[in-house]
């Protein structure tokens, strides 16, 4: 088993440098930071010009992607051995190459502070010129919080209901929560988001009734208290949770008709084993393998949270700050959201297929 996982960690490297390498070139195209900042007033061209040069912009993409993966704290070069620093860096001649006097003046630029990606500098933010890493470990809590809580639910309801239908198949109870699901998967997020509030902010409010509030983790008057945040993630959780539901308690459903149909589960009821057992120990453990690939697949993207539950609700999470950098091309922390996503992806993956080898014993990595 370690050796196996240590194979698949090895694998995995190259796999990450080849994600970051594309992702990085595809937020090269969203836009130009530059023109964002200013406010309402937008930078004059000259004032922009100089910008993207203070900024690295005006190096070619590989050469920021190079910048951003390994730092530029140590660029020095003497190839002539004049004792004199390059005005270019090439670690690979004529593929990259970083300018090391971006003002063109023949005076070469001071030792950069950036370690790179690979040393844990994932670089500063171009809107707010906070550490990325910073801003990122800021909002995580908070998409944790609403996320986790969210997964929580929508396991534990989706076993329940997703194992009943298929004890009781074509039942009147099994009907009525195909038709349940059916209709809460086909609700657009945002849909669902705006229902909800409608219904539980502003008709119980106008009845006179205890309503729900819509936006933040808390009201600012009464503090970040635990009566306050769960008021305030009533609605965001039952958005995600509503329709995770609906898909995942079909999936377990068919899971479970498939092996309750099952030669092996016909011969334990001839031999006289106790229905639940047979039900809870071997129907259930079986039928639990594709559950577990769904949710291994899920739960890194947890990390990402709901991006539009949470600019809806205006909830302070890992998604609307992706939101938020995105109007704003903020590279650095973009790339740092997606390549955490990433990495989880990869570690999420490997604990799946370690999760089947205890689930099923004739799974074996050795």
């Amino acid at each position: 088993m370690f050796k196996y996982i240590l194979r698949r960690l090895i694998q995995a490297v190259p796999l990450l440098f080849i994600i970051s390498f594309i992702l990085f070139l595809l937020l090269q195209a969203t836009g130009d930071p530059v023109s964002s900042m200013g406010g309402r007033m937008p930078p004059a061209e000259a004032d922009r010009a100089r910008l993207r040069i203070a900024l690295g912009l005006d190096q070619p993409p590989l050469a920021q992607y190079f910048v951003w993966l390994v730092g530029n704290d140590w660029m020095r070069y003497d190839t002539d051995g004049d004792k004199v620093a390059d005005a270019t860096f090439c670690p690979l001649p004529n593929v990259i190459c970083v300018s090391l006097d971006s003002n063109d003046d023949g005076v070469i630029d001071p030792v950069g502070t950036r370690r790179g990606v690979i040393r844990g500098d994932f670089g500063t933010s171009l809107a707010t010129r906070r550490p990325a890493i910073d801003m990122i470990t800021e909002r995580l809590p908070n998409t944790l919080l609403l996320m986790v809580t969210a997964q929580i639910i929508i396991v534990v309801i989706s076993l329940f209901v997703g194992v009943m239908s298929a004890l009781k198949q074509y039942s009147i109870w099994d009907n009525a929560l195909t038709t349940f699901s059916f209709v809460m998967y086909s609700v657009p997020v945002f849909l669902m988001a705006y229902i909800l509030s409608y219904i539980f902010a502003y008709q119980f409010r106008r009845w006179g009734l205890p309503y729900l509030p819509t936006n933040g983790m808390y009201d600012p008057l009464v503090g970040p208290t635990f009566g306050e945040v769960l008021r305030h993630m009533i609605l965001p959780v039952t958005t995600i949770s509503l329709i995770s539901i609906a898909g995942y308690s079909r999936f377990i459903r068919s899971a479970m008709l498939e092996v309750i149909n099952a030669d092996y589960i016909r011969t334990a009821r001839s031999k006289g084993i106790a229905e639940r057992r047979i039900l809870f120990v071997h129907a259930f453990k079986n039928a639990s393998l594709p559950f577990v690939t769904l949710i291994g697949l899920d739960l890194p993207f947890l990390l990402a949270g709901a991006v539009v539950t949470e600019s809806i609700f205006a909830w302070p999470g890992m998604g609307w700050l992706y939101i938020e950098q995105l109007k704003r091309s903020d590279f650095p922390v973009m790339m740092g959201i997606l390549m955490m996503i990433a990495v989880a992806v990869v570690i999420f993956q490997i604990l799946t297929d370690v999760v089947y080898s205890l689930l099923d014993p004739r799974i074996r990595f050795d």
